[in-house]
């Protein structure tokens, strides 16, 4: 409901597709080939919380940036930004999501290191 940004990854054997679903909450990954789709994380609701995948949640992720760089294309990195005033990483080798930058419901503009950075809805991410 609502799907937002989408990135592509084809360096594996076919063609996926990340989608940030952000009235869902929800990361899905859509594998072009064989026409299926699942989400990413399981847990239902927007919320703050890292962790394994299964129990990590967003708050309206607004765009995805599939990085493949020196790593197996089934297991890629994917960069999230979210209306939660983050940026986020879901690493789909280890099935973790972790905070790269900003605090959860803390909108402004700050340089800083991980959680003293702020951000106010970030939008796009290359």
């Amino acid at each position: 409901y609502r799907p937002r940004g989408v990135d592509i990854d084809r360096s594996g054997s076919g063609v996926i597709l990340y989608v940030a679903d952000s009235y869902n909450h929800r990361i899905r990954k859509v594998d072009v080939g064989r026409s299926s789709t699942f989400s990413v994380n399981t847990k239902s609701g927007s919320g703050y919380e890292d962790g394994a995948v299964s129990n990590a949640r967003f708050v309206y992720p607004w765009d995805v940036a599939v990085d493949t760089y020196q790593r197996s294309p089934e297991k890629p990195l994917i960069y999230v930004t979210e209306n939660g005033h983050r940026v986020r990483i879901v690493d789909m080798l280890t099935s973790t999501v972790t905070t790269l930058a900003g605090y959860p419901g803390q909108a402004s503009y700050k340089d800083g290191l991980r959680f003293s950075a702020r951000f106010n809805n970030p939008r796009g991410i290359a």
